[in-house]
């Protein structure tokens, strides 16, 4: 993504608070959405709650029916109490209008075309199969959000791009946001050319600069991420920019994130991040949190943030965390004659932790024979298993001999377009940038270490998942059990696997998996291809099953649940894992996971921990590990410490059954780190911290 200048955007924010209606301020490269209420996934809806449908695929320009807004809210000085949209990303309170929908095609505002008392996104065309307008109200009273959300859209510009724009109306302050917040295209260059701004009659309208042709080549400023974490929005605010005015737009780390764990006692740093709205320069402030024992202040000066930009600044005196609780921390911003104090406050937690748990990375990729494109998916998932083997991988097939409904409906839920891969079940990725993914997650916090004994009497399997939590947790929580198997195939056409990378159709590079893809036809027949990772089984549901945990949770706890499961005389026991998913019914997200192989009898290379018994000790560690090793036979044990990034730092290999192996640490800054144990069939990693 593009940078806009400071001194743009102070051009920008100087040019339009001229306007005796409103001022705007671009929030370019926000990394979230106003107010940070919205941190739904940018991905094709299914109206599911809380969101409703206002107008679905339409071929032609349409209008939705009239709308109510549910909290008083005023348009250029007016109440207004409904409004409809148009499939051409038009909102307009002019409900009456005698205008027709207009056409996609955009032009610059102020436009005829359009109806007065209108807020605009035009030139989007939600013409596609997904496309849709859909609604929401977000908050509680008096600060709550009206959402209306142009979902995965295209463009007369570029047909073959999809885009998510919002018009956001805000109550008590009146303020509209337009929210930019994805823009992806499935080949080629994108242009999503658009006319954005407020239209108050046929002469008078306020555009954002770059209209009509604001779109993701020219401004950059929302990418293809399905997170807020790319997102811009543009603010129009009621009346004149006032002098000074400051905003606190995040604190970091949230509440719940990775950095917001530690184990105790330890030490979590604050770092604020805060726009300046008014017009004149901020030279200091204060900043200030209080974790309930009190008022912590750091008084900043030397500043120079200009009007529209923002600046991070670090508290100097991080939150104290002695033992393994919660704190809610309250925090703030104090500006000199300050404008508007509603917007100084965020509030953000900290956790103390027993320990740090070994979090294993969840990857489940949504795949399917029918798909050309997915031999992508399947070289990379690969590529994960044999760098990578502390990930777990699954791989949920659609459409196909493979296929469990109740998984590929969940999945479907998730993903645009196949291949995808789900990480974490916390954003949505192309299977070619797992690695990445693997680097930004695995530090992710695991808040349990989990455990899985298989016990295979006959074909009936018996999975025991063991949870022993760090933290105290309220709030409702599941396992789900998903049985995967490798070396899955079929005989009849169904099972062959298209292949797009062909020098029979694209020809283009792809090796790995076994296989040289741009050498092999299209499809590769089913008698030349195995299928691994494959699900084909998840336990009642994808969100788990109810009453696997029971909550609340208190740190240092175990709980423990049985899952049972048939096997197929099609199957091969050797060839199949039972995978735990910890599920946090709340957000939906994936807290943790691990994977066992349901029999290691006659396996021929086994890449579970069934035959390496370890521990590492003590964890936190100062300045020597000690790992503990207990095998099924004498063999070479390589033990290695490697960084988040994956460099090895330290090494060490001896021939052992039954021993202790020493890894000296002293010299290694404080951090995370993985201690990886080798032998010829297998590796185990364990996360240390040191100190």
């Amino acid at each position: 993504m593009k940078k806009i200048s400071l001194l743009l955007l102070a051009m920008v924010a100087v040019s339009l608070s001229a306007s005796a209606q409103y001022w705007m301020l671009p929030s370019i490269n926000a990394g979230q959405n106003p107010g940070n209420l919205n941190n739904y996934l940018e991905e094709p809806s299914t109206a599911a709650a809380p969101w409703t449908t206002l107008l679905s695929t339409s071929a032609t320009p349409a209008w939705s029916t009239t709308q109510t807004i549910p909290f008083t809210f005023t348009f250029n000085g007016n109440v207004e109490t409904s409004y409809k949209v148009s499939s051409t990303g038009v909102l307009t309170f002019d409900v009456a209008t005698a205008l027709a929908a207009p056409s996609a095609t955009n032009a610059a505002l102020p436009d005829a075309n359009i109806p007065d008392k209108s807020i605009c996104v035009w030139g989007i065309n939600a013409s596609g199969a997904n496309d849709k307008v859909i609604t929401t109200v977000l908050g509680t009273a008096p600060n709550r959000q009206l959402w209306i959300s142009y979902n995965s859209c295209t463009n007369v510009a570029s047909a073959t791009s999809f885009c998510y724009w919002s018009i956001v109306l805000e109550e008590t302050t009146n303020k509209i946001h337009i929210v930019d917040q994805r823009t992806s295209s499935g080949s080629g260059a994108i242009t999503i050319a658009i006319s954005a701004g407020l239209q108050f009659t046929s002469s008078n309208a306020m555009a954002i600069p770059g209209s009509p042709a604001l779109n993701s080549t020219t401004s950059a400023t929302a990418g293809g991420n399905d997170t807020p974490s790319d997102n811009s929005y543009y603010t129009y605010t009621p009346g004149v920019q006032p002098a000074d005015d400051v905003a606190l737009m995040d604190v970091t780390p949230h509440d719940g994130a990775p950095t917001s764990f530690v184990v105790a006692p330890g030490n979590v740093p604050l770092s604020f991040k805060v726009k300046n709205l008014g017009s004149s320069t901020i030279t200091g402030l204060t900043l200030t949190y209080n974790d309930g024992s009190g008022p912590v202040n750091d008084v900043k000066s030397g500043l120079s943030i200009i009007s529209g930009a923002t600046q991070t600044l670090t508290v100097a005196t991080p939150v104290a965390v002695a033992t393994a609780i919660h704190k809610s921390i309250a925090c703030s911003v104090t500006l000199t004659n300050d404008a508007d104090l509603t917007n100084n406050t965020f509030a953000t937690g900290v956790t103390g932790a027993a320990f740090q748990p070994v979090h294993h990375v969840v990857f489940e990729e949504a795949t399917g024979t029918w798909c050309g494109w997915c031999v992508r998916g399947m070289v990379y998932m690969d590529s994960m298993r044999k760098v990578h083997p502390d990930a777990v991988r699954i791989a949920v097939h659609n459409n196909d001999p493979m296929t469990v409904s109740v998984y590929d409906n969940g999945i479907g839920n998730f993903i645009s377009g196949y291949p995808s891969v789900v990480i974490d079940r916390k954003e949505t990725d192309d299977p070619s940038n797992m690695f990445g993914q693997y680097t930004k997650h695995n530090p992710d916090f695991g808040f349990a270490d989990i455990a899985i004994t298989n016990t295979l009497t006959g074909s009936s399997l018996s999975s025991k998942v063991d949870c022993h939590f760090a933290v105290d947790l309220t709030g409702s929580y599941r396992l789900a059990m998903v049985i995967t198997e490798d070396d899955v195939h079929g005989t009849t056409t169904a099972w062959d696997q298209h292949n797009y990378y062909s020098s029979q159709t694209n020809n283009l590079p792809l090796s790995g998996y076994g296989h040289n893809f741009q050498q092999e036809p299209d499809p590769v027949p089913a008698a030349n291809i195995m299928y691994d990772d494959v699900a084909v089984a998840i336990d009642n549901s994808f969100t788990g099953r109810s009453g696997t945990i029971t909550s609340p949770i208190t740190a240092g706890s175990n709980q423990s649940y049985t899952f049972t499961y048939s096997i197929p005389a099609t199957s091969t026991a050797t060839k199949m894992y039972a995978k735990a998913l910890l599920i946090d019914q709340n957000s939906g997200i994936i807290m943790n996971a691990a994977e066992k192989i349901v029999s290691v009898e006659n396996a021929v290379a086994p890449i579970s921990s069934n035959t390496i018994s370890a521990d590492v000790y003590p964890n936190p560690a100062t300045t020597e590990l000690n790992v503990a090793i207990a095998l099924t036979a004498t063999q070479e044990v390589k033990v290695e410490v490697v960084n988040l990034v994956g460099q090895t730092l330290s090494i060490a290999s001896q021939t052992i059954k039954n021993g202790v192996m020493k890894l000296d640490i002293a010299s290694l800054p404080a951090g995370n780190y993985f201690v990886k144990i080798t032998t010829a069939n297998e590796t185990i990693t364990k996360k240390v911290t040191k100190q």
